[in-house]
């Protein structure tokens, strides 16, 4: 699919244009027309992720940009900008799946501004009989040495009719490797229903040039139900490996089993540790010498003895390190409080509210003096009939 963003004179889009291929072959792109103004330092700048490049432009000039495969962030969003010595556009976000198989299209997302999304996987669904999935990058893929990350380059989801089934995954990778200064080392990780094989691995030594691999994996008692999934996932120690669109293809040959890319509930989360390593602590025993000291009797003369303790060697027991287990909490946030009748005594009330059967001011004048004696008994409050007088300026208690 041929996808094209069409930009105003202030780099916002304003139109898609999806154009289907005809060659029958995969071959997805996207391309960002726009014209330049006449100001000087005219420049694309793109976020892929965190890592962040600038593409060079011409100022008042057409330009019909293709977006390389090298910015579509898998799994990711894409940011670009125009800029020059007078002028920052707004943010274009495009977000990626983490696998195309298909004919994808660019379509646009309401829910943000200038945001659009790209087409993940083709959605099948294959009769039962179906014995052969098939799977075809839909997009590129520029590997780099990057501690101890993978990229996924291809995904299989499939139903199983029958428990214990086996299959035959077979999958072919062309690729150039490029930036190697003498040789480095490219591996192939199999991963089969969220679980990694730690034994097999292949390793293919590489320098600068072309190359196609192609592996067989068995896969042994497959699960039965729509669950299925197996991942193949590609590292490099150095320089990049550059896949191109449809030079990945992966295959699962089995009986009674048949594609299925219906969602399962699980949020995914990978993340790859580095090996531990742990210092060896040497330990050293120095010889300890005794003295005995006798005290004399009459008949016994003084003497000392020394015994020599030879060496004691201790090995150093092996440490067990339990596998880090982690887990996603979800947390809770206060967005209203409010303060009911059941919960009032919870919270300071100031003296001039009520709380009964409802909350309201007080109109009860609350007594806070001492009481003392009078003749006999307590006066606490007195009544005067103001109404009776015309105008009363001092009252006095006797």
């Amino acid at each position: 699919m041929k996808n094209t963003l069409f930009f105003d004179d202030s780099f916002t889009p304003i139109l898609i244009e999806n154009e289907e291929t005809d060659s029958g072959e995969l071959q997805n792109e996207i391309y960002l027309q726009f014209r330049t103004s006449s100001s000087q330092n005219q420049r694309l700048h793109i976020t892929v992720r965190y890592a962040e490049y600038d593409e060079q432009l011409e100022p008042s000039t057409d330009y019909n940009f293709m977006l390389a495969g090298e910015y579509w962030a898998a799994g990711g969003v894409t940011l670009i900008q125009l800029l020059n010595d007078d002028f920052l556009s707004q943010n274009t976000q495009i977000t990626f799946p983490d696998i195309i198989s298909t004919d994808a299209a660019l379509l646009e997302d309401s829910e943000f501004v200038n945001a659009y999304y790209m087409q993940g996987k083709e959605e099948k669904d294959e009769e039962l009989r179906q014995q052969v999935i098939v799977y075809t990058n839909g997009r590129e893929y520029n590997i780099q040495p990057s501690g101890y990350d993978m990229q996924k380059i291809a995904e299989l989801v499939f139903s199983a009719a029958l428990r214990g089934t086996n299959a035959l995954l077979v999958i072919t990778v062309i690729f150039t490797a490029s930036d190697i200064e003498d040789t480095g080392d490219v591996e192939m990780h199999f991963r089969v229903n969220r679980v990694f094989d730690e034994m097999y691995i292949p390793i293919q030594t590489v320098r600068n040039g072309k190359y196609v691999i192609t592996v067989n994996y068995p896969i042994m008692n497959i699960a039965q139900g729509d669950r299925n999934q197996v991942d193949i996932f590609l590292m490099t120690s150095a320089g990049n490996i550059r896949i191109e669109q449809g030079r990945c293809k992966a295959t699962i040959t089995a009986s009674s089993i048949s594609v299925s890319e219906a969602f399962t509930g699980d949020l995914e989360v990978l993340e790859l540790l580095a090996p531990a390593d742990l210092a060896e602590s040497a330990i050293t025993i120095v010889p300890i010498q005794e003295t005995y000291n006798v005290e004399p009797n009459s008949n016994i003369a003084t003497f000392t003895e020394a015994d020599e303790i030879p060496t004691i060697s201790i090995f150093t027991p092996a440490l067990q390190l339990e596998t880090p287990v982690e887990g996603v909490i979800v947390g809770r946030r206060t967005v209203q409080l409010s303060v009911t009748v059941d919960n009032a005594a919870f919270y300071t009330i100031p003296q001039y509210v009520n709380v009964g059967n409802s909350i309201g001011l007080r109109t009860d004048y609350t007594y806070v003096g001492t009481a003392g004696a009078i003749d006999s008994g307590f006066m606490t409050s007195v009544d005067i009939p103001l109404d009776e007088f015309t105008t009363v300026t001092e009252v006095t208690v006797q």
